[in-house]
């Protein structure tokens, strides 16, 4: 499951500047992922399925495990110079924090049960490093056009750059809704559990939107 909040700032016109060529957008990004783990008992598969429900730290009715969030967050200065107005500078922010369920074998929990928590994590933690890629790329593709944006005159450029943002984003929100789709939410890349044949199967990692992503 993955959601992303969008920040922006954008710092003014300084009319009337040459305009250095720009060098390389800046791109920082605050950590490459923190991982946040919360903890989940039972001593078989049933048991911690519902545990994982009962402590999952957010609350959307899609039953997911596991959750990416990304802030992408950025500001501009730009300038006018002669017919155009283009970034004198940018930079973008990105913050990715990652939610997965964590627990610890107990004496009365067979091997099996423990061999198979180890798969669902590991594939779990798979599918969600695959919405933090699309975050990342996303992040950079803004970084590019903001860096490269230009218009006829400053007046609006705000509204622009807004707008061009927006633009990108619906583009990466859509490759998030189609890596779920391909991937069944993490299911095809063994993000189900229980794992074990014929055992009930709770719900796999899924994907929402919130301020303009899923």
């Amino acid at each position: 499951m993955v959601v992303l909040v969008l920040a922006a700032a954008a710092l003014g016109c300084a009319p009337g500047r040459e305009v250095a060529p720009s060098g390389a957008p800046k791109l920082m990004m605050r950590s490459p992922g923190v991982y946040h783990f919360y903890r989940v008992e039972g001593g078989n598969a049933r048991d911690i399925s519902r545990s994982m429900q009962a402590r999952r730290p957010w609350r959307d009715g899609s039953g997911s495990t596991g959750l990416t969030v990304w802030n992408v967050s950025w500001q501009a200065r730009w300038v006018q110079a002669g017919p155009t107005c283009r970034a004198e500078s940018t930079d973008v922010w990105l913050q990715v924090d990652v939610f997965l369920p964590e627990w610890r074998p107990r004496s009365d929990a067979g091997p099996q049960v423990a061999a198979d928590w180890q798969a669902y994590v590991a594939a779990l933690a798979v599918h969600e490093a695959g919405h933090v890629g699309i975050a990342s790329s996303a992040a950079s593709a803004v970084s590019r056009a903001l860096d490269e944006f230009s218009a006829p005159a400053c007046i609006g450029m705000r509204a622009h750059m807004r707008a061009e943002v927006e633009r990108i984003l619906d583009e990466y929100r859509g490759r998030d809704r189609s890596y779920d789709r391909k991937t069944r939410h993490g299911a095809t890349q063994g993000a189900h559990w229980p794992r074990s044949a014929g055992a009930p199967i709770a719900p796999a990692p899924d994907s929402a939107a919130s301020a303009g992503t899923e």
